[in-house]
């Protein structure tokens, strides 16, 4: 399971984990590649992002936003699957998504997940 990785770099990891079980002789049968998400679905793009940035800043006490372009999994929900997509074309199998917003929120974040993401990739 990976966090706070872009999805190339993701990939890159995945290559190296292959690359190194090919050379111990090891199978790669039973490894399922996942990523931990920090995901904050909002009405548009900025709305989703305040939030993340205010939100992961007071938790970890620094400033998130030099880091919300790079790992934040934030907007519509259009938008968090586009994005989400790019982890899965590089390799991801799973996600753990992890609802970043204001707790009285929470519910209705994990619902939209629920009802308007998990679906996209459920076939996959």
């Amino acid at each position: 399971v990976s966090y706070v990785v872009q999805p190339d770099r993701y990939a890159q990891s995945l290559d190296k984990i292959r690359a190194a079980a090919d050379a111990a002789g090891r199978s790669m049968a039973g490894f399922t590649a996942a990523h931990l998400a920090f995901i904050t679905i909002g009405r548009d793009w900025e709305a989703a992002k305040r939030t993340w940035v205010r939100v992961l800043s007071n938790r970890y006490a620094q400033d998130f936003e030099p880091l919300v372009k790079r790992y934040g999994v934030i907007g519509t929900p259009e938008q968090c699957s586009e994005q989400l997509e790019r982890f899965r074309a590089a390799g991801c199998s799973y996600f753990l998504m992890s609802a970043i917003g204001d707790p009285r929120d929470e519910r209705d974040q994990l619902e939209t997940i629920a009802a308007e993401i998990i679906p996209r990739f459920r076939s996959r």
